[in-house]
């Protein structure tokens, strides 16, 4: 009875309200180029993640039935339509965005400790907010809320949608992914199937495999670890359009305010505990794999990373040890746990040669610079171990951002 007739009208008011103090929250976003409404800003800030975590707390009651009505209802009327599709929302003028980066960036670092009557379409497909808002909002989403169903949905959607299916719209989308959910658990099955067929293999047929893989045998290491390259990754975020978009904003040429909400989705999406790792993995996970070694029963270990995701982190250390730096301490942290992260496997650092160059590079510059300061400032190594007590006394907790 309380989902039937309960349940769905006021989950449903509940997710038209979030969407509505979303759109103001844009709105004021927008119009404070100037600055003059950050005590606003903040307080509409609060107020969403206040939300967040209210929805939080009732998935985390466990009631079944609720959290499937809730779940339809945030998926359907608020979340794809309203954050993840303005994502792809063509009408980014320069000024907007450098408005709404500047205005959220100055609250994101800074921690945080009227009612309206529902219209009857509760519908937000025809709104959109900004890009960086948008981000924004979808950090907050995944490191709040954790229940699987919802955010599995979610990061699938962000990082394996194709540009076909998502221009058919919300229905059409969360069908397909219905249709990959099932498809996989069908493949699981049947990898489990062919494993146990694998053992009972007569020798003829172990044979067979070991003349296949004798062209691959004298491959040298830099060509192995060209194999443990997936370029892909980077060609398909092409056909990826959200996914591409998160890209994009990690581009730190101009300044370093996207960048920061960009990251903190992809670590948020990397970390939190409703994510499995099938759809993580090798995008935002390295992939480990095993390969069948010739004439024995034993097997190689190769382990894959995002190569296209570690290049974009590369450009922003970089960029950070430039004289005119645009990137805040707060942005390199973030690059460098989530690089941590995309290069380490079972303890083992699995970068490659060409990037681990890169990290050197970057060390040797920063090195020079941070020379020139130690003979021009007398005080400077005062200045460096007070900074670095302070970095020292914790480490960066990216839910502290916003």
């Amino acid at each position: 009875f309380i989902r039937d007739r309960t349940a769905a009208p006021y989950f449903s008011n509940i997710v038209w309200f979030i969407g509505k103090h979303i759109q103001e929250l844009d709105t004021c976003v927008r119009n404070d180029a100037d600055h003059q409404s950050q005590n606003r800003l903040a307080d509409l800030v609060a107020e969403h993640l206040d939300h967040l975590h209210y929805i939080n707390d009732i998935l985390c009651l466990n009631i079944t039935d609720l959290n499937h009505v809730l779940t339809d209802h945030l998926l359907h009327k608020l979340l794809i339509p309203l954050y993840i599709y303005s994502l792809t929302s063509t009408q980014r003028q320069s000024s907007t965005i450098d408005s709404a980066t500047q205005s959220l960036s100055r609250i994101s670092v800074t921690p945080r400790g009227s009612e309206n009557n529902s219209p009857k379409v509760h519908d937000f497909s025809t709104g959109k907010v900004s890009c960086v808002v948008a981000l924004f909002l979808l950090s907050q989403v995944f490191l709040i809320l954790s229940h699987s169903p919802l955010i599995q949905t979610l990061s699938w959607i962000i990082l394996k949608t194709d540009r076909s299916v998502f221009e058919k719209g919300v229905d059409k989308l969360l069908e397909y992914y219905e249709k990959e959910k099932e498809g996989k658990s069908l493949e699981d099955e049947a990898s489990t199937q062919a494993l146990s067929d694998v053992s009972s293999r007569d020798s003829s047929s172990s044979k067979e495999n070991i003349l296949d893989e004798q062209p691959n045998m004298n491959i040298t290491d830099e060509e192995k670890q060209r194999l443990a390259t997936t370029p892909t990754e980077g060609a398909a975020s092409i056909d990826h359009p959200f996914l591409e978009t998160v890209y994009t904003a990690l581009d730190c040429s101009e300044n370093d305010y996207a960048a920061l909400f960009a990251l903190s989705l992809l670590y948020a999406m990397a970390n939190n505990p409703g994510v499995t790792s099938d759809i993580t993995e090798q995008v935002l996970r390295p992939k480990k794999s095993f390969i069948s070694k010739s004439m024995s029963s034993s097997k190689d270990v190769r382990y894959t990373y995002n190569t296209f995701l570690i290049e974009k982190i590369l450009n922003i250390i970089i960029l950070s040890c430039q004289p005119s730096c645009r990137v805040r301490l707060v942005t390199l942290e973030l690059a460098l746990k989530l690089f941590v992260q995309l290069i380490m496997c079972d303890g083992k650092n699995i970068l490659l040669e060409s990037h681990r160059s890169t990290i050197e590079t970057a060390k040797t510059q920063s090195t020079a610079l941070l020379r020139n300061f130690y003979k021009s400032e007398e005080i400077f190594l005062d200045m460096f171990e007070h900074e670095y007590c302070d970095m020292s006394k914790g480490s960066l907790n990216v839910e502290w951002l916003c």
